[in-house]
Order: structure tokens, then sequence, then C-alpha cells
């Protein structure tokens, strides 16, 4: 077949990706030079079909997109792959990809492997499904949720593309009962990740004195050296015995914020 179109510099310029906490719509800003035949500069809107496939000859097609109106001028022609067909995920899911370009319907060869920039995509949203991040939801100017992620509220994952889809996430942001929030994240240990662990308060033992007879009234109260400890007493700040920190749990200091799960 007679070639009428030649693809003779490709530069791959820029790399448009969200911020790794997304399921990023990562886009590729690609330019390329075209002549024809007899080496002459092209100029018009031409019909530019954009395919990836996992091998340099044959293979399987992984990605596909058409730019049906791309202006060539002096042989210069840009486009923003990945504009209407997402990119970041198939750069997630194959190690190696060869980029074949049509052009008003004639292929171009060879294939070209997108090496660095578009692992650079790839590597740039390698967020693991499943991964659990501290959101803080409420902060003045955060934007939504991105797509791809959901809130740790104990709903069902109703997305045919997830992986995780049907699956029920845990809840970690509503206050168990006799609690005042949602749940600590910790290491595994024993117990399979996801499991949801009651609270606890460790055995323990107090080392005190001597009972005495309690000096404000009838009963009695354990005597230490030094510091009394009346039966039904409250904790104090060590600092400032006045400064009582009482509640329905038991806690650290700590910070509340939403839990929030890749899922996709």
């Amino acid at each position: 077949m007679k070639k009428y179109f030649f693809l003779s510099v490709v530069v791959v310029l820029a790399l448009a990706v969200g911020y790794c906490h997304a399921a990023i719509p990562g886009k590729i800003n690609y330019q390329g030079k075209l002549t024809n035949a007899q080496g002459q500069l092209i100029d018009g809107s031409y019909s530019i079909v954009f395919k990836l496939y996992d091998a340099a000859t044959a293979g399987n097609q992984k990605w596909t997109e058409t730019h049906s109106s791309v202006v060539v001028t002096n042989g210069l022609f840009n486009v923003m792959l990945g504009s209407t067909t997402d990119l970041a995920s198939v750069f997630q899911a194959n190690d190696a990809l060869y980029l074949e370009i049509a052009v008003a319907g004639e292929t171009l060869s060879p294939r070209q492997e997108m090496a660095s920039v578009g692992y650079a995509l790839h590597s740039a949203m390698d967020v693991p499904i499943g991964t659990i991040l501290a959101w803080h939801k409420d902060l003045t100017g955060v934007p939504a949720l991105p797509s791809g992620w959901l809130e740790c509220n104990g709903q069902t994952v109703a997305d045919a593309a997830s992986p995780i889809n049907g699956q029920v996430l845990p809840n970690l942001n509503s206050a168990p009962s006799g609690t005042e929030g949602g749940y600590f994240l910790r290491g595994k240990g024993a117990s399979p990740t996801g499991t949801l662990q009651a609270d606890t308060f460790q055995n323990h033992v107090h080392h005190v004195g001597s009972f005495g007879s309690c000096p404000w009234g009838s009963g009695q109260w354990l005597r230490s050296t030094g510091t009394g400890f009346a039966e039904g007493a409250t904790n104090s700040d060590p600092a400032s015995p006045s400064n009582y920190r009482t509640g329905i749990e038991t806690r650290p200091i700590n910070m509340q914020v939403v839990w929030i799960i890749r899922f996709k």
C-alpha cells in the first residue's frame, strides 16, 4: 500500500496527572510532525486514531482513542491522549505498551514504545486498591472526594469497574456504641487485615499502701506513700489536679478525620 503520511518526529512533552490520592485521570500531551511521501510538511485537519498494544508487532490492543479533527500546521500537531478514554488504568495494568497511530485511515509504522513519560504516569498513580487514608474532609477549601475513592462507611461497593465490586467496606467513620468517634487503625497483628477489634482496657495492678480511716467521713480509703486514692475518685491531669479529664471512653490525644479507601 502506498504511504502518504510519515511521522518523522514524535515528542511526548508533558504528563498531566492528578494527585496520587485520586483514581487518576492521566493524560499525555503528545506532539508529532507529519510529512507526505515526498518529505513535505503537510497542513489540514485529519482524523488520527491512537492505539496501545502490548507488543511491538501483533499483540493485543489495550486502548484506543480517536481525535477526529486534529489541526496540522506546517506538519506539527498536538493532542492530549487520555482526554476521552481513560489512559491511567492501562499503564497501571501493563508492563510494556506500544503506540500505533493511524492518520486518515493509514496506519503508520513502526509502533512506538511508551517508555519514561508513560510510566511516570504509572508510578504517579500506583496506589494499591484497598489503600485506606485519612482525609481532612471539613477543612475549608478541600474539594469533593475524587473518583475512585469512597468513605469507609460500611457501604457495599457498586461499581463493575472495581476489583472489589460487591464487597462491603469497613465502617470506620461511625462511632461504635459507647464511644465518641470512629476507629483507630493499627498495623496487622495475628488477625487478618480488615478485622475490627473492640475496645479493651489492659490488665494492670495498682500498688497501694495500707487501708486507713477516711478523714472526711465514714468508710475507708487506700493510702500509699504521699497521695491517697479515694474509692470512686476520678482521674485528673497530673500537672493540674483540678483539671479533670473524664469521658465515656479511654483514648489518646487525637484528631478526627474521615477514613477513605481506594476502590478502583
